[in-house]
């Protein structure tokens, strides 16, 4: 059986299954969501003004990939990762659905590889 951890900020992730049923997967809690390292470098100054780049270091807390598992994470981490097993809440307009600006539910992941 194919295993889903969820490595993302929010404790749960609710997906919206084809069927209509609503499958929740929970971050345990000794488990840290996975986390881009990074720093910035100045890279001009324009009129005074500092303008900085953003130089990712590398990526906390995600394991290597596991036969069977895919792991849940942030949009940067899923898209700094580049791996097959490494996926993220879809949250392209018709895929989510917010109320008050919060997400309640996806109805599917990403794949960004």
């Amino acid at each position: 059986m194919i295993q889903l951890v969820n490595l993302t900020d929010d404790v749960v992730i609710n997906i919206l299954m084809k069927s209509g049923e609503i499958r929740s997967i929970v971050r345990p809690k000794d488990v840290n969501p996975a986390r881009i390292m990074s720093h910035q470098q100045v890279v001009r100054i324009i009129n005074g003004i500092e303008v900085k780049k953003t130089v990712i270091d590398g990526i906390n807390d995600l394991p290597p990939a596991q036969p069977g598992v895919y792991y849940i994470t942030s949009y940067l981490v899923a898209i700094y990762a580049q791996r097959n097993d490494v996926l993220c809440p879809n949250s392209y307009p018709k895929e989510i659905y917010r109320q008050d600006g919060e997400v309640l539910l996806v109805k599917s992941l990403q794949s960004l590889v």
